[in-house]
Formats: structure tokens, C-alpha cells, sequence
């Protein structure tokens, strides 16, 4: 990340000086990337023993009720990656999962009766950016539930309206956008409970006109009012590439408000992807990739990993999938160790092939109730999870 502040340098790093569960978490990670370039058995066993440990430790730590008490559950917030066979719930999402419940259980936002008068430590909003970060990414490739989206990451909107339009080093999108992704699913789900319901229409207007005039800005810059601005103020190279980490943190960040109202269009208003409103954003979007370097020090844990799936699903030309379709070839044509990209790019070459084959849009009528729309994303959901499982985008 280029933001000052990195939350695994400092607050985690910071975190495992002080609890000998965060330590052996992160010990295994490192020992675990070690092991993809260093296949030996002493270091498998140094992994192994590392990860167990954390295991021991953290099963412990959630036994214990202090852990759920504001200000306590820093340490044993942390993730591995893991597998499990096709069909169970992947670690990682479980993994959130419970890692969400400890956040809600600890959040201190009801003392003050509005989260805006929270004042969190660097270490918890690094936490709950992640957190969130991992679950809502899932979101749009996952069955809807109600129950599931209800809760809506309120300590997502800790601090001032300033604090949560800041842009988060971790994830490289402010909290506030994150928060409006959950509540764009969350709509998404009412609506499947109740096809009739008037609510519905209402707060996906005013999500609407919340992520057109979304504002965010981080340590690097103020950021921009509209994507037009941003755009113009981008030098580009012989590669047509930004090449700074102002431009590369400010386009990044503004990547997800286009796939924010992508998401919105299709998954709730359940418009077509040749609809123009889906066209008008997708273009956007692809503006923004475009100008971001896949490789070399600009490519950090910045990258809109999770925008760049949703621009593959809507592309239907072949000059839009070739966007998509270069930038997974250099990543992947770089990647020597385990990572979420192969299964990924996998997966959308498979949807790019029902979409074509299996889904027709001639039946889509903008006078229809919504609710009485073809809910197309729920039926590629509902293969992609058959075919490929449960991704993760981050």
C-alpha cells in the first residue's frame, strides 16, 4: 500500500508484539509464503506448528468472554487462508464470519448513540476495514439471505463523515463505500423476500444519488468530485498507465463507485448488462483500470481486485473483455504462489459462457415493477457457486 499507516506493518505487527495468538497467526503466514518458494520440509513443519498454535490459541480466546469487551478482541482478529473441499464453507469466509460477530459484540457505538461519536483505535478500524473488506466482496458472488446482510457493518461508520470517506490503506476504498456495497446487497435480499415492497425503490434512489456524489479522499490527496475531473488530471505514459501513487491510490479507490452502481443496476434494479445505465458505468470503470499498472511497485493490495470481476461480468463486447482479459493474463503470468486470481479468472471465462449461451435479455420491460424483473444475478450466482464455489475477491 502507498498510504502512510500500513495496518499490517504497524497496527498488526504492533498487535503481535502484545499477543502471542496474532504472533503465531502471522508467523504462519510468513513461514506459509516462505514454503511456495522454499518447499522444504523444515519449513513445512515450522508452518504447521505455527498455524496450529494460533489454532490452540484463538480456540481459547473465544472461549473467553473478555475477548468480546471494546477494546479487548484486536488480538485474536486474524485470518489464514485454508481449503476445504468443494461444497463446505470455504475458512476464509467462515473465518470472517466469526470475526464479524466479535466485531458487532465489541462495538462500543451504542454507548454513544451514534457511531459518528465513536472514537476507535487505528487498530480497530483497521480490523473492521478488513473484515468487512473480505465479507462484502463476497457478497455478489454468494445467495442472498436477509438474515446474513441485516447488521450492515454499523462500526463501519465509526468516526466523523470526514473519517469515513477516508481511504483505507488495507483495502484502498473508504468505509463509507464499503458500507453502501452491504446495503446494496441487503436490498437486494428484501427485495427477493418481497418482490412487492415499496421500500426497496425508495433507498436504491437514494443509494443512487449517494454514489454519484461520493467523495473520497486519503493522506496522499483530497481527491476529486467527479469522475470526469479525475480522469482529465491523470498524465499517462507510453502505455496509456498512470505512473504515480497519487493518480494510482485516487483511481483505485474511485473504481468501486462505478462497480458500486454496476451492482446496483443489476443486482436490485435487475437491469440487463446491455442496459445503458449498466453501459454508462461499465465504461467508467474501464476507464479507471485501464490507467492502472497490473505489475511493477505501482501494483499493491490496492488493486480493485473485487471491481475488476464485477467489469468482467457486464462486458459483453470483446474490446470490453479484452481489458479484463490482458490484465488477469500479466497478473497471472506473474504469480508464482497461491492466490485467488487463477480460480477467479477461471470462473469468468466459464460465466462469460452462459451469459452468452443461457441468458436472454429480450424480456427485460423498464415499465415492469422490479421486483417482477428477471433476477439474472441470482441465477449466475446460483451457477457460478455450482461450478466454482464460493470465491473470494480480495
Amino acid at each position: 500500500t502507498f498510504l502512510p499507516g500500513n495496518y499490517w506493518c504497524d497496527q498488526v505487527a504492533s498487535i503481535a508484539t502484545k499477543n502471542d495468538c496474532a504472533r503465531h497467526a502471522l508467523l504462519a503466514f510468513a513461514t506459509a509464503y516462505v514454503l511456495d518458494f522454499q518447499p522444504t520440509e523444515e519449513m513445512r513443519l515450522r508452518a504447521n506448528h505455527h498455524y496450529a498454535t494460533a489454532v490452540r490459541l484463538l480456540n481459547a480466546a473465544l472461549e473467553n468472554q473478555d475477548t468480546y469487551c471494546p477494546g479487548k478482541e484486536d488480538g485474536i482478529i486474524v485470518n489464514w487462508e485454508s481449503r476445504r473441499p468443494r461444497g463446505q464453507e470455504p475458512l476464509w469466509r467462515a473465518g470472517a464470519r466469526a470475526t464479524r460477530l466479535i466485531l458487532d459484540y465489541s462495538d462500543p457505538g451504542y454507548r454513544y448513540w451514534r457511531p459518528q461519536n465513536v472514537q476507535s483505535s487505528l487498530a480497530r478500524v483497521g480490523n473492521a476495514n478488513w473484515i468487512a473488506y473480505t465479507d462484502i466482496c463476497a457478497q455478489p458472488v454468494t445467495p442472498l439471505s436477509e438474515e446474513s446482510t441485516q447488521s450492515l457493518f454499523p462500526w463501519l461508520l465509526e468516526g466523523s463523515k470526514h473519517d469515513v470517506h477516508k481511504i483505507q490503506g488495507v483495502t484502498g476504498v473508504c468505509s463509507k463505500l464499503l458500507h453502501m456495497f452491504s446495503q446494496i446487497t441487503h436490498l437486494a435480499a428484501l427485495l427477493q423476500k418481497d418482490a412487492e415492497s415499496t421500500v426497496v425503490p425508495i433507498a436504491a434512489v437514494k443509494l443512487k444519488d449517494r454514489l454519484h456524489n461520493l467523495w473520497q479522499w486519503s493522506d496522499l490527496s483530497l481527491g476529486h468530485a467527479s469522475a470526469d475531473e479525475l480522469l482529465a488530471s491523470c498524465v499517462l505514459d507510453e502505455n496509456g498507465q498512470v505512473n504515480d501513487s497519487i493518480k494510482v491510490t485516487e483511481l483505485s479507490a474511485h473504481a468501486w463507485v462505478p462497480a458500486a452502481e454496476i451492482y446496483l443496476h443489476c443486482r436490485v434494479y435487475r437491469k440487463p448488462r446491455s442496459h445503458p445505465h449498466v453501459v454508462r458505468s461499465l465504461k467508467v470503470m474501464i476507464q479507471c483500470i485501464e490507467r492502472l499498472p497490473c505489475t511493477g511497485r505501482l501494483f499493491t493490495s490496492q488493486s480493485p481486485f473485487s471491481p475488476v470481476f464485477l467489469m468482467a461480468i457486464v462486458s459483453c463486447k470483446p474490446e470490453e473483455r479484452k481489458v479484463s482479459r490482458d490484465r488477469f493474463e500479466v497478473v497471472l503470468s506473474g504469480a508464482q504462489c497461491r492466490s485467488s486470481v487463477p480460480p477467479v479468472w477461471t470462473a469468468i471465462q466459464r460465466l462469460w459462457e452462459w451469459l452468452d449461451h443461457d441468458l436472454v435479455e429480450d424480456l427485460y420491460d423498464e415499465d415492469q415493477p422490479i421486483g417482477q424483473r428477471r433476477a439474472w444475478w441470482e441465477e449466475m450466482v446460483e451457477k457460478l457457486v455450482e461450478d466454482s464455489g464460493v470465491l473470494s475477491l480480495v
